[in-house]
């Protein structure tokens, strides 16, 4: 099939190049529900457990235990979201084509879907005549124009 018709029939699947010297085209599939109910969880406490835990931390400390939750999460994500498997991906990705494929895999699967899901929330709100969540900042004031 062409790539346009691709697209069409599933177009959360993205691509993005990898390796160094000779960088293959890598396609990155969308999770399944249940796949992003799970790894969505393990995911979620990771990032809570590098909050916490580097607070009043260096950039570099950061950065390291960053370094370690996605170094324990990477393999799960490279067998759900591609055709590659952990050695095959991690040989011949760069740090930065790393940091491209995560990013792929949390806008498709979890941050596109937040923001649909609001959207769908807002507009259902709409027809039924009630008004957009939110809160005022400010009391108003009078100036006794």
């Amino acid at each position: 099939m062409s790539d346009t018709v691709d697209q069409l029939l599933n177009p959360e699947v993205r691509e993005m190049l990898l390796g160094t010297r000779k960088p293959k085209t890598l396609q990155v599939f969308p999770l399944t529900y249940n796949d992003q109910k799970i790894i969505g969880g393990k995911v979620i406490a990771s990032i809570k457990n590098v909050a916490t835990e580097v607070e009043n931390a260096t950039s570099l400390d950061y950065v390291t235990q960053l370094s370690t939750v996605l170094e324990s999460n990477v393999p799960l994500l490279v067998t759900k979201c591609t055709d590659k498997t952990k050695k095959e991906f991690m040989d011949v990705v760069t740090s930065g084509q790393l940091m491209e494929f995560v990013t792929i895999v949390m806008e498709v699967n979890f941050l596109n879907p937040i923001k649909r899901g609001t959207q769908l929330f807002v507009e259902m709100g709409s027809l039924y005549g009630t008004k957009p969540l939110s809160s005022p900042s400010v009391e108003p004031t009078d100036i006794g124009l």
